[in-house]
């Protein structure tokens, strides 16, 4: 069972405030160890999935980036085609799950065809609409149960966004209209989906090990923030889901281990346009000839199951910021990209097609490097050296 997005420290104040009782009587009575584990730089859940699930995160570099190689082609891990390619790249079909195994609402599949909710395999009809899931709603408790959770998550989303405003609650982001049916899907109507089925899976006793992905906490903390009142809200259900499977193992032909794990953890921030005033692309369009086109993407807050409910939604403009088209025309019309990634920004310079040097990068444009580096609300960045391979740079004081 995967908590996406929880941080150690968040877990143990939840624990600590009684907040998830399951989870603390399964660390008191010592059948679970509590373990603290870093990720790498790519801090997000397609790269800690793919190493998960495939051991195998290579070239996973963010959430979203650039492949000069595939003429400039925008990669991230979101979207049914990239996902699927992503899996295609990564696997060399021994994954995790591949003996006898079963992937619930994962961004990979760990190489088993048995998948609900799995973004590399959700183009299958097939395995997205199937019986196990969807049969969850001919019960018509089980039903109305769901319907009325979804419903209480919404009001709870409203009152949360009049909350936040009415009292300045800062750092902030805007949220608006269409992100309450969002949230209440991935926090509730996901949530439902993957208990219900796997405590099937465990009433009928094939699978041999399942990996499901909890959405709720990561889509909230997102927005909310990691320790707002909402995101205690959603880790107290999470902790309910725990108590339910375990409560479901008792009655199964044969018993399961639970492990309970997180993908990657999150910390409060204000955004770079928040605290200095202007966007980060625009500050970086201002360190460039004015000649210089520019795309940039600084959106890296929207849940990447998003597209679990509508696997086709560039039909749907109103879920879109950008008109599609006019987006990749702007994208391949660029010498400059920018892209964010959580808290990280990539910079490419696309009219090259090999990664530029630091040499190269100062001889060009003698003010990009410096001026980044110094900037107040930047901690540091990352370039390649022809002289000193990796190198990275914060403020005046260069370090390797």
């Amino acid at each position: 069972m995967e908590i996406d997005g929880l941080a150690y420290d968040v877990l143990c104040e939840a624990v600590d405030r009684g907040i998830m009782p399951t989870v603390k009587s399964m660390i008191d009575s010592k059948t679970h160890t509590l373990k603290k584990w870093e990720t790498d730089l790519s801090s997000q859940t397609g790269a800690s999935q793919a190493g998960i699930l495939h051991g195998n995160n290579e070239d996973i570099t963010s959430f979203r980036w650039i492949e000069k190689e595939n003429d400039n082609q925008v990669m991230q891990c979101s979207g049914v085609t990239k996902v699927k390619i992503l899996e295609e790249r990564i696997s060399d079909g021994n994954g995790l799950l591949v003996e006898n195994g079963a992937s619930r609402s994962n961004l990979f599949s760990g190489d088993t065809d048995n998948v609900i909710f799995t973004f590399s395999k959700i183009t299958d009809l097939k395995k997205l609409y199937n019986g196990a899931w969807f049969s969850i709603f001919s019960n018509p408790s089980d039903f109305a149960r769901i319907v009325v959770l979804v419903i209480g998550d919404m009001i709870h989303e409203i009152y949360s966004q009049l909350k936040h405003k009415i009292l300045n609650i800062q750092p902030r982001i805007s949220r608006g209209i269409s992100y309450i049916p969002t949230r209440a899907g991935t926090n509730i109507f996901m949530r439902e989906i993957n208990t219900e089925t796997l405590i099937g899976d465990m009433m009928v006793g094939d699978v041999d090990v399942a990996y499901s992905t909890y959405l709720g906490y990561d889509e909230i903390a997102h927005h909310s923030g990691v320790r707002d009142e909402d995101v205690w809200f959603a880790l107290k259900g999470m902790d309910k889901q725990i108590k339910r499977l375990l409560g479901g193992n008792k009655y199964s032909p044969r018993q399961y281990q639970f492990v309970i794990q997180s993908d990657h953890g999150q910390t409060n921030g204000a955004t770079f346009k928040q605290r200095y005033g202007e966007s980060f692309e625009d500050f970086v369009k201002s360190l460039l000839p004015l000649d210089v086109n520019m795309y940039a993407n600084m959106s890296s807050n929207e849940d990447h199951f998003a597209e679990v409910y509508v696997p086709f939604s560039d039909k749907f403009k109103f879920l879109k910021n950008r008109n599609k088209e006019d987006d990749e025309k702007e994208l391949k019309e660029s010498e400059v990209i920018v892209l964010a990634s959580g808290n990280l920004a990539m910079i490419y310079l696309t009219q090259w097609h090999h990664r530029l040097t630091y040499e190269e990068i100062n001889e060009m444009f003698p003010q990009l490097i410096s001026e980044i580096v110094n900037n107040e609300y930047i901690g540091f960045i990352l370039v390649r050296s022809s002289q000193k391979g990796t190198w990275q740079l914060e403020k005046t004081e260069y370090t390797t």
